[in-house]
């Protein structure tokens, strides 16, 4: 049992592990004469190793908000598209509370099917953000969260979707951590490692 690290609660028997990984990003905009066109190039980077603790209250609590949120932007999403259409025909008011409550219950089914562990990566990521201007991603390594429907095997397409990496630090941490199975023992094995050598 551990200490929560958001609400520092005793007794949490939720143990995550994840790579952390620092991502940048710039832009550069180009004029010619006929338009703009603006490059952008990402950068990421492994930062570090983590392993903690997050309780089942602040699990709830993030997969309410992650359900407010993304109805919230259905909803607004829906009425924008029927406001336009509507704007043509007269008429769109009901369409925008059947698109919303259909919106709605496709973010809930989501939110009921995903796993605790990418809450708590998002609990974690929030709160970095706020603590520096660096965004990090905290990637979880568990094979099981990236196998395709029907496969028993992780695909690292799956894992750049989830992880929302883009570049060959995803190649790395997939190939490293996901492939063997044993991501959370080689988290663990390196910071007892790193901690020895402190």
């Amino acid at each position: 049992m551990g200490i929560c690290s958001r609400c520092n609660s005793e007794g949490s028997e939720n143990d995550f592990r994840f790579v952390i990984v620092n991502t940048t990003s710039t832009s550069e905009t180009q004029n010619y004469v006929v338009a703009k066109k603006t490059t952008t190039t990402v950068y990421e980077k492994i930062s570090s190793l983590e392993r903690t603790c997050v309780c089942d209250s602040c699990i709830k609590k993030e997969r309410v908000m992650y359900v407010l949120k993304w109805t919230g932007l259905v909803a607004f999403g829906v009425f924008c598209a029927l406001a336009v259409a509507g704007a043509k025909t007269g008429s769109f008011g009901s369409w925008v509370f059947i698109g919303t409550v259909i919106g709605a219950i496709c973010v809930l089914i989501s939110a009921i099917n995903r796993k605790d562990v990418f809450f708590a990566s998002d609990i974690r990521s929030a709160a970095t953000s706020k603590k520096s201007s660096a965004k990090l991603r905290f990637v979880p390594v568990e094979s099981d969260l990236y196998c395709p429907k029907g496969q028993e095997k992780p695909d690292i397409k799956t894992f750049k979707e989830k992880s929302g990496l883009r570049t060959n630090v995803a190649d790395t941490i997939f190939e490293k951590f996901v492939v063997p199975g044993n991501g959370n023992e080689q988290i663990d094995a390196l910071i007892a490692e790193h901690a020895s050598q402190s």
